[in-house]
């Protein structure tokens, strides 16, 4: 399981929740765990609600991105594959909306581009039937794809092309 060096308060009660449900689940006390893990999304919301407010604390993007990770693997682990993808959908969703947010300053949107990459990867593992929808996971990776083109666009980082190309389809081939 994931952490980082905490630098507030917040993200140290964050840590400490993270490092102890990471130990619980090591031992394979799986209800501590799952405790653990939703103090530590708890936290990791709580840091990434006020981030996408004020801008502030760029490593919010990092920390909720990792806590839902963490929850992902946990139910993976546990064969829980619709558990496990709503973690991943919940922290792609909420990086996207964030990227989105022409009032984030850009440096705050392109810490949650950043994170895109992982969990978009992530979403490409998992078999067709664990979706709702067979287009579910097409549109949010399309999605994940167009934000992060436009937030790099407008970082100067890429020339302005279109994101229209065609996505993978075959994901467990």
């Amino acid at each position: 399981m994931l952490s980082i060096g905490p630098t507030t308060p917040s993200e140290r009660m964050w840590q400490e929740d993270t490092r102890q449900a990471n130990h619980a689940f090591t031992l394979g006390h799986l209800k501590k765990a799952e405790q653990g893990y939703e103090a530590s999304l708890t936290s990791a919301t709580t840091l990434f609600d006020t981030f996408k407010v004020s801008g502030q604390n760029l490593s919010s993007p990092v920390i909720l991105t990792i806590s839902c990770l963490n929850f992902s693997d946990f139910f993976k682990k546990q064969g829980d594959l619709k558990k496990s993808l709503h973690f991943l959908q919940r922290a792609c969703t909420a990086l996207i909306q964030a990227s989105s947010q022409a009032t984030l300053p850009l440096e705050a949107r392109l810490a949650c581009v950043g994170q895109l990459p992982s969990i978009v990867s992530l979403l490409t593992d998992y078999p067709d039937d664990v979706f709702d929808h067979q287009a579910e996971r097409d549109d949010l990776i399309t999605h994940a794809r167009v934000i992060a083109l436009r937030v790099y666009q407008i970082a100067g980082y890429m020339p302005p092309t279109s994101p229209t190309s065609e996505p993978v389809k075959n994901y467990n081939a």
